[in-house]
């Protein structure tokens, strides 16, 4: 036999084995959604898709909610990203008798505005506005809303 065939047959072998692997994490199976949906969904997706049209004069306002945030309808339509709010605290609260104001993304003086704002959205059953939580880093602090 030859010595050489064994020495390549050998590197060969150390190369493989020695190969710098991919984590198990590092290429997540692709997860996809069954494009058939069921009747139920399907007429709230048709609900939402003539409520966009109505407001939007277009279908592609549409949005799937994440199981997370489903305290409305699975598909609602995205009427805008809220810019700005004014709240009062009310009489029985120690900032009460005042209007604030807050500017979505305000973290204040020196910190960097916050890209994400909050996602408003219509209920298509309802037709009532709403707020997607989780959808921006807001939080209330002895100081007011933030962020």
């Amino acid at each position: 036999m030859n010595p050489l065939l064994f020495l390549v047959a050998g590197v060969g072998a150390l190369f493989l084995l020695r190969r710098p692997r991919a984590h198990p994490r590092a290429n997540p199976p692709l997860r996809h959604r069954n494009p058939k949906l069921c009747e139920k969904d399907q007429r709230q997706l048709e609900a939402a898709q003539r409520l966009s049209e109505e407001f939007h004069g277009n279908q592609n306002q549409v949005w799937e909610l994440e199981p997370h945030e489903r305290h409305l309808s699975r598909f609602v339509v995205k009427a805008g990203s809220l810019q700005d709010f004014t709240y009062d605290p009310g009489r029985g609260s120690k900032k009460g008798d005042a209007l604030y104001e807050h500017e979505a993304g305000d973290r204040g003086l020196l910190a960097p505005k916050a890209r994400e704002k909050p996602l408003l959205v219509v209920d298509p059953k309802t037709r009532r506005p709403a707020l997607v939580p989780n959808r921006s880093p807001m939080k209330l602090t002895e100081r007011g809303f933030v962020g």
